[in-house]
């Protein structure tokens, strides 16, 4: 009798710790890393340029940036768009140094300037559509034959660029007017497919509600055929020198309970 109570007891206590064991696996986050993407295209076409002054004299390097302003806006006008339209991005003056070549030992630096540039750089957007290009195409002729030049890119947009993208100047871009909406769209769909794991891996225990408990994001990027950021920070920018989709992909890990 004592024999039988043993035994009963012993089953008992492995039938409990079963169904503890099941219980804490069903209480254990169901973790998933996923790509979540989603791709939208351009919103807003935006014209850059830059004009140039250059002189051996800093005072006359204003001068010839100045009359070169005068010249490009002047032509703009005859296209009935007006100085104040354009966005002033950045304002520099450079010394100008003697090239040197690659094989010198000479610290460029400790050689005089043989000259100085002072340059602006503006900016024009429009709403991308095709009566838009057009007009920005009009502008882009007008400035360039004016002597202005396509606005130099900056060195983080420049290590954002895949290698054989690569370029040293940019005339026209096309971004979104909120990178975020796309974000979360990518973000959105992250999680669709991570909940389709953990239903997938939920059906190997007791059939129970998944509960999303924990989103982390360990990058974005946002590229297209021209451009790509695919740094481990957020997305820098969702843009392309080319009218096409941008494609934002986000790496997440995505976690559940099952309860």
């Amino acid at each position: 009798m004592i024999r039988k109570s043993a035994l009963l007891l012993a089953l008992v206590f492995a039938l409990a710790g079963a169904a503890y064991s099941q219980e804490q696996k069903a209480k254990q986050p169901l973790t998933f890393q996923v790509i979540g993407q989603a791709e939208s295209m351009p919103e807003v076409i935006t014209l850059h340029f830059a004009v140039i002054g250059d002189d051996e004299s800093l005072a006359k390097a204003q001068e010839q940036l100045e009359q070169a302003e005068k010249s490009v806006f002047t032509a703009l006008e005859g296209l009935d768009v007006k100085r104040d339209e354009f966005k002033m991005d950045q304002f520099s003056i450079k010394p100008l140094q003697p090239n040197l070549g690659y094989s010198s030992q000479v610290n460029p630096t400790s050689i005089p300037a043989i000259g100085y540039r002072a340059q602006r750089s503006y900016s024009f957007s429009q709403p991308a559509n095709m009566q838009a290009m057009e007009k920005l195409i009009k502008i882009a002729d007008a400035a360039l034959g004016n002597g202005a030049r396509p606005a130099s890119i900056s060195d983080d947009m420049l290590a954002g660029m895949s290698y054989g993208d690569r370029q040293s100047s940019i005339l026209l871009e096309f971004t979104l007017r909120d990178p975020d909406i796309l974000l979360k769209k990518a973000i959105d769909n992250a999680v669709t497919r991570a909940y389709g794991l953990a239903e997938e891996a939920s059906k190997q225990m007791a059939k129970c509600p998944l509960h999303l408990v924990s989103f982390q994001l360990h990058n974005t990027s946002c590229k297209s055929q021209m451009w790509s950021s695919m740094s481990n920070s957020d997305c820098i920018q969702a843009s392309s020198y080319a009218w096409q989709p941008i494609t934002m992909t986000v790496n997440a890990e995505v976690g559940f309970t099952c309860e």
